[in-house]
């Protein structure tokens, strides 16, 4: 791997990102690099949209596809740039910081509780079939043993009349 390529595309962007306390970008360059109109109005802003250009085009410049890593690196900074207000907001697919995760909805708390209910049955069939598993293996060491019993009481049933026949 090439030196400095090391981390996720997120790491990478990212890497150096703190670094900066001053704006990487101005925001006219910011709207350029994610497609909005250069005198958009701040009251048709959508950060939702933000995040959407974000991730399309971060996607689109993954250099495992073929795109460039420049190209990537100032998307995000598009993006940053954009969303300075909107912290809050600031989540993406690429992020792996849990902490700047969305708030659960209702539906995907519900989701996950089925998902959880799921693995809960399928931990509890496999512990079953398990018990069951080690009870087949129980019966059969008993049945054998059982046998085993059988023929040395039918050996000694055997010996024994063996011995009376001889006798007479």
């Amino acid at each position: 791997m090439k030196r400095g390529f090391e981390g996720t595309p997120f790491e990478r962007a990212s890497k150096y990102m703190d670094q900066f306390s001053i704006s990487t970008m101005s925001r006219s360059e910011a709207l350029k690099i994610l497609n909005f109109p250069e005198n958009l109005p701040e009251e048709e802003f959508d950060p939702k949209e933000v995040m959407l250009r974000f991730d399309k085009y971060f996607e689109a410049n993954m250099p495992k596809k073929g795109g460039s890593f420049y190209v990537q690196s100032k998307v995000y900074f598009a993006k940053e740039e954009l969303m300075r207000d909107f912290k809050e907001l600031n989540i993406s697919k690429f992020n792996p910081n849990k902490s700047q995760q969305p708030p659960e909805s209702e539906d995907s708390k519900e989701e996950a509780k089925e998902d959880k209910d799921e693995e809960t049955k399928k931990v509890e069939k496999n512990a079953k079939s398990k018990e069951e598993e080690e009870a087949k293996k129980e019966k059969a060491e008993d049945k054998e043993e059982g046998d085993k019993k059988d023929k040395k009481e039918k050996d000694r049933e055997h010996h024994k009349n063996c011995l009376l026949y001889t006798s007479d």
